[in-house]
């Protein structure tokens, strides 16, 4: 039988935790350099669903984190 393993074993290098409420947003990273970014929704992105502002709030925290390319 074939097999594949999709997963791989690997801890995380970086662990960033991030928060988003409909007025701002903001996250940091623990155990290498410590970061943090906040930012402030928009008007548009503000109406948006809170999933979407999570998610977001991943998506951004990942690109202004990731300066050394370590996120």
């Amino acid at each position: 039988m074939n097999q594949r393993r999709l997963i791989v074993d690997s801890l995380p290098s970086v662990l960033v935790f991030s928060d988003a409420s409909n007025v701002a947003a903001g996250a940091y990273t623990v155990e290498v350099d410590e970061k943090v970014v906040h930012f402030l929704w928009s008007r548009s992105q503000s109406l948006m669903s809170s999933t979407w502002r999570e998610l977001k709030a991943i998506e951004l925290a990942i690109i202004y984190l990731d300066e050394d390319g370590k996120v």
